[in-house]
């Protein structure tokens, strides 16, 4: 990197979002995953599991508590793997391209960062900057009535057409892209998969 931020310039419970810039001048986002953050993950894994174990036998629960400490531990590792990420950004991205199949209404409108692959690693996402106005600075976007319904129909073409979702579109989550005006996604950390027959 050219240039590379002292500070984080956002944060969350997996990993740190940096700012930098490429040798030949582009503005990327750096994601980079805490350290340790496996093994911490593991650790709470096991003790979790013996919670539930416990709360199991002392209260002679039939609901499977077993099975729901797995699924989210297992959620949590998937999120520990930014190759998986890389892929969900990229597959979002061809999905509301333009001659992406969204259709007018979303086509162009909604978009993801381009990511870097040949800069990304197991622990470490590289995407491009995306210059905008977050929408937790809601005095500064313009169309709210408008960003909202695209958000909507964005929402339900994900649940009900390709069943490809972002599971955390809140306003921290979504930039309106100052040269486009595009709703841009970021952070696909999180992201369900609808299967076919629970779309109908």
């Amino acid at each position: 990197f050219a240039e590379f931020g002292h500070t984080s310039v956002a944060a969350a419970s997996l990993g740190q979002v940096y700012k930098a810039r490429t040798w030949d001048g582009r503005d990327i986002a750096v994601k980079v995953q805490r350290p340790g953050l496996a093994e911490s993950v593991a650790l709470d894994a096991t003790i979790l599991r013996g919670i539930a174990l416990a709360l199991r036998h002392v209260f002679g629960l039939r609901s499977d508590v077993l099975g729901i400490g797995d699924e989210l531990v297992g959620r949590i590792f998937g999120e520990l793997d930014y190759r998986e990420e890389l892929l969900a950004v990229e597959r979002f991205r061809a999905t509301y391209a333009r001659g992406g199949g969204s259709g007018p209404d979303l086509a162009g409108k909604v978009r993801a960062p381009r990511v870097l692959p040949e800069l990304s690693t197991e622990r470490m996402l590289v995407m491009e900057w995306v210059h905008g106005v977050r929408l937790t600075d809601a005095s500064e976007v313009r169309s709210r009535a408008v960003l909202l319904e695209r958000g909507v129909r964005c929402s339900l073409h994900q649940l009900l057409e390709t069943g490809f979702m972002h599971a955390d579109p809140h306003p921290g989550n979504l930039v309106v892209d100052a040269s486009t005006g595009a709703l841009t996604y970021l952070d696909f950390g999180m992201t369900v998969r609808v299967v076919a027959h629970e779309r109908t």
